[in-house]
C-alpha cells in the first residue's frame, strides 16, 4: 500500500503571518487536529490543536480578549 493512496488531497493550511484564531477556527470547522504552516508556498512546520489550546490563555485569567492578543 502507498502512502499516496491514503493522503488528503484537498489540504487544509495556515500561512505563518495567520492568527492563533484563525488557526484554532479552520481546526473545529474542518474536524482535524493538525494544520500544515505555509510561508512563501513552502511547509515550515505542523501546528496542531494541543499546541493552540496550550499557547492560549487560561479561562481563569483576569485579562480581556483585546488584552491577550496584543
Amino acid at each position: 500500500m502507498l502512502v499516496g493512496n491514503w493522503m488528503t488531497k484537498d489540504v487544509v493550511s495556515v500561512d505563518v503571518n495567520d492568527s492563533m484564531q484563525d488557526a484554532t477556527r479552520l481546526i473545529r470547522k474542518h474536524k482535524i487536529k493538525r494544520l500544515p504552516v505555509m510561508e512563501n508556498g513552502k511547509l515550515v512546520g505542523i501546528v496542531t490543536d494541543k499546541d493552540l489550546k496550550r499557547a492560549s490563555a487560561s479561562d481563569v485569567t483576569t485579562l480581556e480578549i483585546h488584552e491577550l492578543l496584543f
